[in-house]
């Protein structure tokens, strides 16, 4: 590596061979650039000098012209680099310059900086600490217009964030609710980035080749409500085919079955299809509760000692309040996936009568997997089953629960005593017709 001095100035991104810069070296005007990227957290050795990296890609005209009777500076504008095979994208080739700084923060300073001067749209807290920002076209829907922006990616939150040309507002895409990452050819020279969630779908088109993949496998995919869709698909499945099942989260699934299940949702949680033709009620039962335990921290452990505390109070009335502020202090994910877990429960403890499951046996078992702080093996704690007991019998309480949610739950409750009454019906016919 070279050492070099660098200024951003008069709309370029300069760099000279000495301190006095009198000897220029690259001058990259901002209408070039297409892409910054930190291209690694770690550090890069050159001998005895560590380096923190990022790179700058610009788009710049190919045979220093481009045939179209449009200058090379205009040629090279980023707003005309993806669009079409008759214009200048065609015409167009990718450079990439890579620089390195002594200091990671340096090279935060040097992407925010580089960033901000292309785009005054863009919020200034959006600008700083991303991983890759880029310029590219995109659309809302199937109907709405292309319009050019800039695209953030901030890594470590797992968000895309961008500037919507119709309302101007910022929006940020949530990569964990991310249902369709896929690339889509077009023409011969463009490429269109589909991201789809349930929320909305956003289109996106540049040039380049690339692979279908799914972004960061080794997050949680989430459903629109911020629940991992693990456990809302295997939460849906134990409601319509285990909620009235004796012994359900007690007994134990086939390993086989259990090991086939999990592997599919960690290649792709949002297309696993739980059919009752390859897993029954206890495999998935036992599913969420692997899943939950093997958390890198329980859903609660760092809060357990705290919710334990409150169990020591006699009156429901001077647990709610405590309970409520406990429950602010969760992540909205924690916070949502133990409403989605505890509301469950409640429907299956009011279906002791045929599952045998009352909320002093759930509580024995899922106490431990919410609560327990993180070890090899679970221990029982009659202190975790009790905050959970508080949790089952005040969930309206300390859960908003919508007149639609009720419905909902009454009409799922008479179609399951509609199926179990038809299913125990037929069970007896075949009896009396083997007698």
């Amino acid at each position: 590596m070279q050492n070099r001095k660098a200024i951003l100035r008069d709309r370029q991104f300069q760099t000279f061979l000495d301190h006095e810069m009198k000897t220029p070296r690259e001058s990259i005007p901002l209408d070039t650039i297409t892409t910054l990227q930190c291209v690694s957290n770690n550090r890069v050795t050159d001998t005895a000098t560590h380096f923190y990296c990022f790179e700058i890609t610009t788009s710049q005209p190919k045979n220093g012209g481009n045939g179209n009777g449009v200058s090379d500076s205009m040629s090279s504008n980023p707003n005309l680099v993806m669009t079409s095979s008759s214009s200048g994208n065609v015409k167009q080739q990718r450079v990439s310059h890579l620089y390195g700084v002594g200091k990671e923060s340096e090279r935060g300073v040097w992407m925010q900086k580089i960033l901000e001067s292309l785009t005054n749209s863009m919020p200034v807290k959006y600008t700083c600490h991303y991983y890759r920002a880029g310029w590219c076209y995109l659309k809302n829907s199937i109907t709405s217009e292309w319009s050019g922006t800039w695209l953030v990616l901030r890594k470590s939150q797992r968000r895309l964030i961008f500037v919507s040309e119709a309302t101007g507002n910022v929006e940020k895409m949530d990569l964990r609710k991310a249902r369709c990452i896929v690339l889509k050819e077009s023409d011969e020279s463009i490429d269109n980035l589909h991201l789809g969630t349930r929320d909305k779908d956003l289109a996106s088109h540049h040039s380049g080749s690339g692979t279908q993949q799914r972004l960061f496998a080794g997050d949680q995919q989430l459903t629109r409500y911020d629940v991992p869709v693990i456990v809302d698909k295997c939460i849906n499945f134990v409601y319509i085919h285990g909620s009235m099942s004796e012994g359900i989260y007690r007994k134990s699934g086939s390993e086989n079955s259990m090991h086939k299940l999990m592997s599919a949702f960690r290649a792709d949680a949002f297309n696993v299809e739980i059919t009752r033709n390859e897993y029954n009620e206890h495999d998935v039962a036992n599913v969420l509760k692997r899943f939950m335990r093997d958390l890198p921290e329980r859903l609660l452990g760092k809060l357990t000692d705290s919710f334990v505390f409150v169990t020591e109070l006699n009156l429901a009335a001077e647990k709610i309040p405590i309970y409520r502020e406990l429950l602010a202090r969760l992540s909205p994910i924690e916070h949502e996936t133990l409403r989605r877990i505890v509301g469950h429960l409640v429907f299956i403890s009011s279906q002791q009568t045929k599952n045998k499951m009352s909320v002093q046996n759930l509580t024995m078992i899922w106490g431990p997997t919410l609560l327990a702080k993180k070890s090899d093996e679970l221990i029982y704690s009659q202190k975790e089953a009790d905050v959970l007991s508080d949790l089952i019998l005040l969930y309206k309480n300390l859960f908003p629960v919508s007149a639609d949610e009720i419905k909902r739950e009454q009409d799922m409750l008479a179609c399951l005593q509609k199926y179990y009454a038809a299913a125990e019906t037929l069970k007896d016919a075949v009896k009396q017709s083997g007698t």
